[in-house]
């Protein structure tokens, strides 16, 4: 499958660069790898060109302002011209060189609309990992337990069938596009017991300072897809 990688970004040069290195590292590469910069300020745009100059396929730079990571990856959705789409965020990176490889060649033999595997929690502070693993999920767990958007592998047609994600979250967005995707447009969803990403914790989706947002954007989220009989449940 002709893969393409998203991945937004801003102000993040140091780390960036282990994103960028987990994708060149690829024994399957992928079609093309689409970097939104929201005009970082600081040598994102330098490592960017030095990434693109190594790269074997085409890197699409695009710097311009957005209002927030769900409007860089739609961006970037609308630009990928790949089968499948993998949205690695700047702080985050692929778990090893076969990922692609292997999530691709899940879904074309099992025809599924979305692949996805487990996780690593990386400290950045004191180098340790820990193993989130997601199991196969169904529409009732995903009340409770949702799937890290960096563990997935969307077949391009999702977006077309179930629309891009809510700009109006800013933690949230890609939980509900998951919900939506699997409540209204019945989508299916296969399941690879291996890790798949590595993440950083400290980012805005897991830091405690925005533990507060995080809990009310999950909750509005629930209540948009879910009864409030079946979130007791």
């Amino acid at each position: 499958m002709k893969i393409s990688v998203i991945t937004p970004t801003y102000n993040r040069a140091g780390i960036l660069r282990r994103s960028l290195d987990s994708v060149l590292s690829q024994t399957f590469p992928p079609h093309e790898h689409i970097i939104i910069d929201n005009l970082s300020s600081d040598d994102t745009a330098t490592v960017v060109q030095t990434y693109a100059s190594k790269a074997p396929y085409q890197v699409v730079y695009v710097r311009e302002a957005d209002t927030g990571i769900y409007q860089a990856m739609n961006k970037g959705v609308a630009k990928a011209r790949g089968e499948a789409i993998s949205i690695l965020n700047d702080d985050d990176a692929l778990h090893d060189a076969e990922v692609l490889q292997i999530l691709s060649g899940c879904m074309t033999a099992m025809k599924t609309d979305l692949v996805y595997g487990d996780v690593d929690w990386l400290n950045p502070i004191t180098g340790e990992r820990s193993r989130r693993r997601h199991n196969q999920v169904n529409k009732l767990t995903l009340i409770h337990k949702g799937i890290n958007q960096v563990a997935m592998l969307h077949h391009a047609t999702l977006f077309q069938r179930c629309g891009f994600y809510d700009e109006t979250y800013r933690i949230a967005g890609d939980h509900e596009w998951l919900l939506r995707a699997f409540i209204k447009h019945d989508i299916s969803g296969t399941y690879l017991r291996r890790p798949v990403a590595i993440c950083s914790l400290g980012g805005v989706s897991n830091a405690e300072t925005f533990a507060q947002r995080r809990r009310e954007e999950r909750n509005k989220v629930n209540r948009l897809w879910f009864s409030q009989r079946e979130i007791d449940r």
